[in-house]
């Protein structure tokens, strides 16, 4: 009877192991599932912010683009005004070929957003250059000195 009541303890020891065991592997696996988990989360937020260090970035490189295409065609206007007070005075044909109208093509597309905010700023560089090319095509007077000094104002201060 010793035997049989030796042999149940084993057998009761046996299972408590094995119920033991089987516990702790539970354990495991929950701790391996939130440490999974909480990597998840972690890559999710450095990929968050990578993002929104890349955005934050591009808006910077656009704000960079877009005042530089800006200071381009205020550029060209405000030379264009100082030949246009050369014209006022005194109409030389010859001042008129040196109009330089360049930028406003190269940029118009990196500009458009100019339509969205400003319209008639808009409207009045598509004006403008559409008369400085006709003055500098056909030796026409170009636009007023005043007015295009104060567009190349204009669209400097777009860039603020």
């Amino acid at each position: 009877m010793q035997i049989a009541g030796f042999v149940v303890s084993l057998v009761a020891i046996g299972i408590a192991l094995v119920s033991i065991r089987f516990a702790l592997r539970e354990d495991k696996r929950a701790d391996r599932e939130e440490r999974r988990e909480e990597r998840r989360v972690r890559r999710e937020e450095e990929e968050a912010a990578v993002r929104k260090s890349r955005e934050k970035e591009d808006r910077e490189t656009r704000r960079v683009q877009r005042r530089g295409s800006l200071e381009a065609v205020a550029a060209e206007l405000r030379e264009a005004s100082e030949i246009a007070f050369r014209c006022e005075t005194a109409h030389v044909p010859s001042e008129t070929e040196k109009l330089r109208i360049e930028e406003w093509p190269k940029h118009r597309d990196d500009l458009a957003w100019i339509r969205d905010v400003d319209l008639l700023t808009w409207n009045d560089l598509n004006n403008a250059y559409e008369q400085l090319a006709r003055a500098k095509r056909d030796g026409a007077y170009p636009p007023p000195n005043g007015w295009l000094s104060q567009l190349a104002g204009r669209v400097v201060g777009l860039s603020d």
